[in-house]
């Protein structure tokens, strides 16, 4: 989402400072844990919400399990790279190298480098993209236009495009649009952790604890020790995905169930553009550039005949 990567942006733009702070304040205190405290105070920055969260892990009874709770839940893995560091040197201590700096700091500097490295990236990607989600859809903005144009210009463009297949064409325009607009998207997209802030419990997890909903998809998904169950279980983990295999199906069976019903109310759409077309459309033969107020008239009377027979004839059955 785009309103969520501009966030991120923002967090990790802060966290360069943030990172900054911690060493003027590592240096004065020689404690990791207050160093994060004294410069977590700081309410107005959303990163200082995050040094909050990872000083009450290091305090915590258990913070090795709290730094797994973590893991799941950060915005980004640098602040899960600095979670772990100050973990480690916490609970181990601080090291020196071999020229006799902190190993701590050092790390933090590592951390500091990648992330002004990521920033560069992403403005430059920024500035590259920044137009391209605009000339994506831009040939849906000019369907209508260019419809009355021909139509206006080109009488018999009007066949086409007030009838089925002008309709399917322009539906056709849009989902391509929708498609190239969301791929630029995509590829603008760098946040490789970017993900829905209510991954624990999503949309299909929602829809599965429905015992109805549960029992229709369990007919679908593979058993456990059969083959198809053991391949899935396979890719998911490597593709590292968090997603569970129920939930997978959940959202096949939706776009199956979604799909279907777009398809029958296309049909029906269609179908009475069709019948509509053949109800007002002036029956004759016209000029290929325009035709005459009087071609038409009479073409339009001709309709009005047509469709009198039309309609004693609907419901009639048909003879072979």
């Amino acid at each position: 989402m785009q309103w969520y990567g501009k966030l991120d942006n923002k967090l990790l733009k802060q966290q360069v400072e943030f990172f900054s702070e911690i060493r003027h304040a590592y240096h004065e205190f020689n404690m990791v844990e207050e160093a994060i405290y004294e410069v977590s105070q700081n309410d107005e920055l959303e990163v200082s919400r995050q040094g909050e969260k990872i000083y009450e892990i290091l305090i915590s009874d258990d913070p090795e399990a709290e730094l797994e709770k973590y893991y799941d839940v950060a915005p980004n893995s640098y602040l899960k790279e600095f979670a772990g560091i100050s973990y480690l040197t916490r609970e181990f201590g601080d090291r020196k190298t071999n020229d006799g700096a902190s190993l701590y700091l050092k790390n933090l500097n590592n951390i500091t480098q990648e992330m002004q490295i990521e920033i560069l990236k992403r403005d430059k990607l920024d500035y590259v993209f920044q137009s391209l989600a605009v000339i994506s859809v831009i040939p849906v903005l000019f369907i209508e236009l260019l419809k009355n144009w021909a139509i206006s210009n080109f009488s018999f463009t009007a066949s086409f495009y007030n009838g089925k297949l002008g309709l399917i064409m322009q539906i056709l325009i849009v989902v391509l649009t929708l498609i190239c607009y969301l791929l630029v998207r995509k590829v603008k997209d760098t946040n490789s952790n970017n993900k829905l802030t209510d991954s624990q419990n999503p949309w299909q997890q929602k829809l599965y604890k429905h015992k109805p909903i549960k029992k229709f998809v369990d007919l679908f998904v593979p058993k456990k020790g059969t083959k198809p169950y053991r391949t899935l279980t396979q890719l998911l983990k490597d593709a590292a995905s968090k997603q569970k295999m129920e939930w997978i199906y959940v959202t096949k069976i939706s776009l199956v169930i979604v799909t279907f019903i777009v398809s029958i109310l296309l049909m029906n759409q269609l179908h009475k553009v069709t019948i509509d077309y053949i109800y007002t459309t002036p029956t004759t033969d016209y000029d290929l550039i325009s035709m005459s107020d009087k071609a038409e008239e009479e073409g339009m009377s001709e309709t009005e005949r047509q469709n009198k027979i039309l309609d004693q004839l609907r419901g009639q059955p048909r003879c072979y």
